[in-house]
């Protein structure tokens, strides 16, 4: 994947993202034993890099296998809350300034919904010689609009299947860069011979696993259950997309909700497409905040 230098990047290590906002920040030459490169302040990028192995720990319990092709590089991270305490989930970029993610990810109940939310979208770079693996990253702050039917009966703030619209969008200040295209929504509902491909984060790093369904659609309901995965799920999954192929390349037809802890299901975003159009117009009208 080319890639430009975008208008809002992030420097530092994979456990520390500093927003910027439309400002570009320059990594500084690394000190002895940093984890920053040098090359991270030629090319204008946040470069971040993790551990010597970072990837044979997490992909023994967890699902799926790393992107690091960026297959998927729509797919971003989603964190709301106070740092203390703060909720992390995955989203899909919908529109350059658009991420629709899942309710539960900034709410508790549709009465007690984060106002602002964190997205920070990652592109892999090639291994290193001695097998690192380094990201570049770019974050966004963003205004969190659920949707006006979600709820979460009292008592039950985690059941997926007590819940319902179970989705928000988080409204970006600043547009993604190009390195970053939207995903497509899908005109269709998948069939139940169909297999979808579910994407999210967990340990930092963004993972994708196929899925077939376990039953035909119901129309009296808004999921998609899938058959379960064969290895666990991370609690940051939730939220992610739910993709089908269509041409040759991904299209959404949900988002995740496996990682609140039941079966394995999606919300069908075409049971909310109406919504989704309203908002995706909203976001056209709605300009940038002024930078301060």
């Amino acid at each position: 994947m080319a890639l430009t230098r975008p208008a809002s990047l992030v420097v530092g290590l994979l456990t520390l993202a500093l927003a910027s906002s439309g400002c570009r920040e320059r990594a500084e030459k690394p000190k002895q034993g940093s984890t920053a490169q040098a090359s991270a302040a030629d090319s204008g990028y946040a470069l971040l890099e993790g551990h010597s192995a970072p990837f044979t720990k997490p992909s023994v319990f967890l699902d799926g296998k790393p992107d690091l092709e960026n297959r998927y590089p729509s797919v971003v991270q989603v964190k709301s809350g106070a740092s203390t305490s703060a909720q992390e989930c995955s989203g899909v970029l919908i529109a350059p300034r658009f991420v629709l993610t899942a309710a539960h990810c900034v709410c508790r109940a549709h009465s007690d919904c984060e106002s602002t939310a964190t997205v920070t979208a990652v592109a892999y770079l090639p291994s290193t010689d001695d097998g690192s693996v380094r990201s570049l990253r770019e974050v966004h702050s963003g205004t969190v609009r659920p949707h006006p039917q979600f709820k979460v009966p009292r008592g039950e703030p985690t059941r997926a299947e007590s819940s319902h619209a179970d989705l928000a969008v988080i409204l970006l200040d600043e547009p993604a860069s190009s390195d970053f295209p939207p995903i497509t929504l899908s005109d269709t509902e998948p069939d139940a011979s169909e297999s979808l491909i579910l994407v999210g984060f967990g340990n930092d790093e963004r993972r994708f696993s196929k899925h077939p369904l376990l039953e035909p659609l119901n129309p009296k309901s808004d999921l998609i259950v899938l058959q379960p995965p064969a290895r666990a799920a991370h609690q940051e999954d939730l939220g992610g997309p739910c993709l089908r192929e269509a041409h040759g390349r991904p299209v959404l037809v949900g988002i995740s909700r496996r990682g609140l802890g039941v079966e394995s299901t999606c919300l069908r975003t075409q049971t909310y497409r109406a919504w989704l159009n309203e908002e995706l117009q909203h976001a056209t009208t709605v300009h940038p905040p002024p930078h301060p």
